[in-house]
């Protein structure tokens, strides 16, 4: 009975840890216009985000018509989520370099990719190519990373409607 006792007292602990750790969150909206073949269709992620962070989005990120938005903290950790599903982000073109990543071939536009790693500083970076969308951090602490590895996870999609060739 003991047993039992420590076993449901071990799992009740554990269960409010990761809730806490999850539980103070902000959803993201990214909306973007993403190619299907010839047909551009207007698309809406969202993503959960720990809090107090500044969200920035801007087309100029990535120097053409692809779109990034950033959610910068003070202490310079940044999640970002991109369109450009073939170069994902410039903030971890030099880290994926650093680590023998020079570039990367999808054989199909859902293919998944998957890298990460530690910087000179002793930071982390990652960066998640989840078919037509690219998700990453960079310049995270080692005390924030399960946290923004949570957050990566959440990302979802809403249905997708068809799209003018603007950018909004």
């Amino acid at each position: 009975m003991k047993i039992l006792i420590k076993i449901i007292l071990v799992v009740f602990v554990t269960s409010c840890m990761i809730q806490s750790k999850i539980s103070n969150i902000e959803v993201f909206k990214f909306k973007g216009v993403f190619l299907n073949g010839n047909r551009p269709q207007k698309k809406c992620f969202f993503i959960n985000v720990p809090p107090d962070g500044q969200m920035i989005c801007d087309e100029t990120f990535t120097g053409d018509y692809h779109k990034e938005c950033r959610i910068i903290y003070k202490d310079s950790s940044i999640i970002y989520l991109s369109n450009d599903e073939w170069r994902g982000s410039s903030l971890n073109t030099i880290n994926k370099i650093k680590d023998g990543i020079d570039g990367y071939t999808k054989e199909h536009l859902w293919d998944s990719l998957y890298f990460e790693g530690q910087q000179n500083d002793g930071r982390f970076w990652k960066e998640c190519v989840l078919g037509e969308i690219v998700v990453g951090y960079v310049n995270c602490p080692l005390e924030k990373k399960e946290m923004f590895d949570i957050s990566l996870k959440t990302l979802r999609a809403k249905r997708a409607t068809p799209a003018s060739h603007s950018n909004d």
